[in-house]
């Protein structure tokens, strides 16, 4: 039977922080990229967004389920940043390869207004089902993981926003700030690499943890 804990461990906010700060600089690039590739007009813009709202909630939804099904969470949020972390990686040959594809199509089918807005639904959700998806699935895991008594569920999910979006506005005020002379493709590289730090905190904790059960002092994961 697991006791609630008194304090909130620091490495649940830090881990927080890490996926926040990660995935604001990589929903940027995302959005960036595919405004460009669509226009930035307020009906592709809002076909992003509505793109990316819908990886995210089923993302979630899907996470929410297996998250109380297993007990290697960390492994799981471990793979999940990796997964984030070479999508970054390769990003500009995944979206060059996506770009030419989208554009033969539009030209071949010669498509209405209404028929291209979908084309781009489409290759959106197709582009980031697995990336936004994992990013949002890291948060669940990692929430969940950390909880260990319904008495405090309130306090880690309040926990869980603040670190998250202190990591969001950290990665924000570096795309705002600082893309003009860091250069889109170095942001590219932050984010990947933060995403494989997020991944090897997660796999240093699981294997401590594992450590733990076998008889280490508690005092290595406080």
């Amino acid at each position: 039977m697991h006791t609630p804990r008194l304090t909130l461990p620091w490495r649940f906010s830090l881990l927080t922080a890490l996926a926040g700060f990660a995935s604001a600089i990589s929903l940027y690039i995302w959005f960036n990229a595919f405004a460009v590739l669509f226009g930035a007009h307020l009906v592709s813009s809002s076909t992003i967004i509505l793109s990316l709202l819908m990886i995210m909630a089923y993302g979630s939804l899907l996470a929410g389920r297996l998250a109380d099904r297993v007990t290697g969470r960390l492994l799981l949020t471990a793979v999940l940043s990796g997964i984030a972390g070479l999508f970054l990686a390769f990003h500009p040959l995944l979206f060059r390869l996506l770009a030419g594809l989208f554009l033969k199509i539009n030209h071949a089918f010669h498509l209405e207004p209404f028929g291209t807005e979908i084309l781009r639904l489409v290759f959106v959700i197709v582009f980031l089902a697995i990336p936004v998806a994992s990013i949002s699935a890291i948060f669940i895991f990692l929430i969940r993981h950390f909880i260990r008594h319904t008495g405090q569920s309130g306090r880690f999910m309040g926990s869980s926003l603040v670190a998250g979006c202190t990591g969001t506005i950290a990665g924000l005020l570096l795309v705002l700030f600082c893309t003009p002379g860091f250069g889109f493709r170095n942001l590219q590289i932050t984010a990947s690499a933060v995403f494989f730090l997020h991944s090897a905190l997660n796999l240093l904790l699981n294997d401590l943890k594992h450590t733990k059960g076998h008889g280490a002092p508690a005092a290595i994961l406080t």
